[in-house]
């Protein structure tokens, strides 16, 4: 969700892909979306009607149409901003002039002459404000409990919000001033209250969100909407409805726990394939298992040595595999399976048939080359070793075999 907007009964949503969802009362159509609405920017809403501002400068409305607040003029485009009163609307277009209709009994929706440089709009139950880009704010429709009798020497203003019948403005120094109606308290701004970002104003209560991501609530509570919730925090926008109050609030990634991983180290996460492993928090990868391990299970630590007599010959493998008659491992872990012998005597003969002398000095050197780590050391010490059991057995040997000797030797 990237806003909210809150009617007199009914709420909106605004989400990142562009569509609207709504809830609540649906006496009129006000939350039923129409179908297929998209590329959506902005929402509003008013008592019982509903607007959304698409990215190509239009409007669309659902609702309560008693007072033609769903009848937009002909021509209406270039919209960057909408806003809703009870009965009627306001659209803000990119030249900054604004454009206003629906009821009109107290000049809500009769616009001033002249009025341009428009940055921000806001409408209450039978008024509206203007912000203009030189931090000023113009009022009109009803002012019959000062609503719409901005405060002398007011400037620096930088957003505007409207209730039924009292309005607020935010200054750049984080400061909200309000007039109009104070009936429950919705004017009188709590006098600590300090680094706003963000105002809105319900029929008779008003919220005030700050930088640290908490919110200020005020004015009437006779339905809870201005009981802020213990531990909210994390909020990024706030929108009041009639009487009910609507926040944001900033979705907290956790890094990815072991057995998952993410492109970005942290939710949403995904669980290991099968195959793999991820053995530290916050990965943004998974691992293969090595070949002679292999994992049948997603979402895991580790992975499984290949058992005595099983051998995993990939990396990356789901499964072991049973070495075939006439050969075994020897050890768990082993990617290849070797011939079956009770003694390194017994694989001499049964590679070359018998040997000359006795096996033990193999064995011997076989132990000798198991011990060697250093890759190169090794490869000097094995080819001296193939050529003496090559003498030994009185007939050639590769060195694979000779690899063969050595480990069967290990274990004996």
């Amino acid at each position: 969700m990237v806003a909210v907007a809150g009617g007199f009964w009914h709420s909106l949503a605004l989400k990142g892909d562009g569509t609207v969802v709504a809830w609540g009362d649906d006496s009129v159509g006000q939350s039923a979306v129409p179908v297929g609405l998209s590329g959506v920017v902005a929402v509003a809403a008013g008592a019982a009607h509903s607007l959304a501002l698409k990215g190509d400068g239009t409007v669309v409305a659902w609702g309560n149409d008693d007072f033609g607040q769903l009848t937009m003029p002909g021509g209406l485009s270039g919209v960057v901003a909408v806003a809703a009163g009870t009965y009627h609307s306001l659209a803000l277009q990119g030249d900054g002039t604004v454009v206003a209709w629906g009821d009109d009994d107290f000049g809500q929706s009769t616009v001033p002459s002249g009025l341009s440089g428009v940055v921000a709009v806001a409408a209450g139950d039978s008024h509206s404000l203007a912000l203009t880009g030189d931090g000023t704010v113009v009022a009109w429709g009803d002012d019959s409990v000062g609503q719409s009798t901005v405060p002398v020497g007011l400037s620096g203003v930088v957003a505007v919000a409207a209730g039924a019948a009292h309005s607020l403005a935010l200054t750049g120094d984080g400061s909200v001033t309000a007039w109009g109606s104070d009936g429950g308290g919705p004017s009188t701004v709590p006098r600590d209250l300090s680094g706003v970002v963000a105002v809105a104003a319900g029929d008779s209560h008003s919220l005030a969100l700050t930088g640290d991501g908490s919110v200020t609530a005020w004015g009437s509570d006779a339905r809870g909407q201005s009981s802020v919730p213990n531990a909210l925090s994390g909020v990024v926008a706030v929108a009041a409805g009639g009487f009910h109050s609507l926040v944001i609030v900033e979705e907290k990634s956790e890094p990815c726990a072991v057995g998952t991983h993410s492109a970005t180290g942290a939710e949403p996460c995904a669980p290991a394939d099968p195959g793999h492993y991820v053995a530290t928090v916050g990965a943004t990868s998974q691992t293969a298992c090595a070949a002679g391990t292999y994992q049948d299970q997603a979402g895991q630590v580790s992975c499984t040595l290949a058992g005595r007599g099983f051998h995993v010959p990939t990396a990356g493998a789901t499964s072991q595999t049973e070495c075939a008659a006439g050969t075994t491992t020897l050890v768990t872990g082993a990617a290849v399976c070797v011939v079956t012998v009770r003694s390194l005597s017994g694989v001499i003969v049964e590679y070359f048939g018998g040997v000359k002398g006795g096996a033990s000095a193999l064995i011997a050197k076989a132990w000798v080359i198991a011990s060697v780590s250093s890759p190169q050391a090794r490869a000097g010490v094995l080819k001296a070793f193939t050529k003496q059991v090559a003498a030994s057995v009185g007939k050639p040997l590769t060195t694979q075999q000779a690899e063969h000797l050595v480990q069967l030797a290990t274990q004996l």
